[in-house]
């Protein structure tokens, strides 16, 4: 009897807090946002249309959990959490700025994979990881159709070293709710990053953008500011029900 091929959906968490912010993420552990959840609800509804995975797989940092959580709701499924597709851990990074982190940690080239610096961990300690989450799931023989696995933009690289035995093409991207179909047996790419759910979310609604002050900012970042009352100057009165604001830091 024929073997039957099991399908990796990988997948990329939605936007994240971190985006906004523009803060270094890794292991730092952010929400995803709005339109986050927006992008996550779009991609678990085109995937219903497509496959039935038996199971769902997921970082355990909270834009990764989040956004395996929508797609399984869908599913009537429940999340497996697995700490080894947490992203990079990037030791005294996480969370700051391009600009204070290239300042207080500049960057230095190692000469082998298991050095690392600023308390990181070494990139093969990365890639370690990735073997022993596609080993773990490979080898759960009740598994011989279609898993989801819900990670980051470096956890899909390393995940695509070792079930290809090869580095990812240097153009290789995941983007923001974006998804690979892998194949094993013979192991195969049948598609790459596909992002056709996130045109609904963007054609269906207006983006206003709006700058603001830091206190305002963090406060409507945090959840303590939900309401606006000064709908009377002409940018705000350009906003209708369903449109989506974007909220910059001045």
């Amino acid at each position: 009897m024929q073997e039957i091929n099991m399908k990796l959906i990988v997948i990329r968490h939605g936007e994240s807090e971190a985006d906004i912010l523009g803060v270094i993420e890794g292991h730092a552990d952010f929400n995803i946002t709005y339109k986050g959840v927006r992008q996550t609800e779009a991609l678990a509804n085109h995937l219903k249309n497509f496959y039935t995975p038996r199971y769902i797989y997921s970082s355990t940092l909270k834009r990764a959990r989040q956004t395996a959580e929508i797609i399984a709701e869908k599913y009537n499924l429940s999340p497996i959490y697995l700490d080894d597709l947490r992203e990079f851990n990037n030791g005294l990074l996480k969370g700051l700025s391009r600009e204070v982190a290239n300042r207080l940690y500049p960057k230095k080239k190692l000469s082998e994979q298991y050095e690392s610096l600023y308390q990181m961990e070494s990139m093969i300690e990365f890639k370690l990881r990735a073997v022993n989450t596609l080993r773990f799931i490979q080898n759960n023989k009740k598994i011989r159709d279609t898993v989801l696995i819900v990670a980051h933009g470096g956890t899909i690289k390393r995940l695509y070293e070792v079930f290809f035995n090869r580095m990812p093409p240097e153009d290789f991207l995941t983007s923001d709710t974006g998804y690979h179909v892998w194949e094993t047996g013979v192991p195969s790419a049948l598609k790459t990053n596909v992002t056709t759910h996130l045109e609904s979310v963007n054609q269906n609604n207006k983006m206003h953008i709006m700058n603001l002050l830091d206190e305002p900012f963090k406060k409507i970042l945090l959840g303590e500011k939900t309401v606006e009352l000064r709908l009377n100057d002409d940018k705000r009165k350009l906003i209708e029900i369903n449109d989506h604001i974007e909220f910059s830091l001045l």
